[in-house]
């Protein structure tokens, strides 16, 4: 499901995708990741940092390298959310 050399985040991405209560709980559902609709370029992660919730904004742009993304990438290329969390992540 996704390309990376970071082992340990892309088995925690794919248990988060997975379960799902959890995964709506980091990527909030009320934003889209997909549509054009009310695109706005700027996406919203929420992310447990020293016991608590914090609230991450990042925005669309990812590091490409021929025309590919050069972190993590999901096998699906309509689907960046894996490559927008990394992004917050490492914010």
């Amino acid at each position: 499901m996704f390309v990376a050399g970071d082992k340990w985040l892309v088995s925690c991405l794919g248990v988060l995708y997975l379960c799902k209560g959890l995964f709506y709980r980091v990527v909030p559902a009320d934003q889209s990741l997909s549509s054009e609709k009310e695109y706005s370029g700027v996406f919203r992660f929420r992310l447990w940092w020293c016991g608590e919730w914090m609230e991450v904004l990042v925005d669309d742009r990812l590091p490409t390298v021929n025309n590919r993304l050069a972190f993590l990438q999901s096998t699906h290329t309509d689907q960046f959310w894996p490559g927008l969390l990394e992004k917050a992540y490492a914010k």
